[in-house]
């Protein structure tokens, strides 16, 4: 398990583009099955897709408080050979899912 990969990130104070080569980084840092919180301040889910089509298959991501002035996203990395293949949603490589309406 590695010891320099952070417990929170916290990305409200980046603008767009460094937000997303922040996660990028952390999650380039994880082993299969560490994690770290996303903390934003707009909801990372156009973040999320980004990250998901340049990093296939190797990221979970599920939203632990949505809005309105704070988001915070539990990221997750997992195998790459999970991105094969048909996902649900809330597995390997998707988006988060929008519960906005439920």
């Amino acid at each position: 398990m590695s010891t320099t990969v952070p417990t929170i990130l916290d990305v409200r104070p980046l603008q767009a583009e460094r937000k997303f080569e922040s996660v990028l980084v952390v999650l380039d840092g994880l082993d299969v099955g560490e994690s770290f919180v996303l903390v934003d301040d707009v909801d990372p889910r156009t973040l999320c897709l980004r990250i998901r089509d340049e990093r296939s298959g190797a990221v979970r991501w599920a939203y632990l408080k949505k809005g309105p002035r704070v988001w915070c996203v539990r990221v997750e990395r997992g195998p790459a050979a999970l991105q094969e293949g048909v996902r649900g949603e809330g597995e390997w490589g998707n988006a988060p899912p929008d519960r906005s309406r439920a």
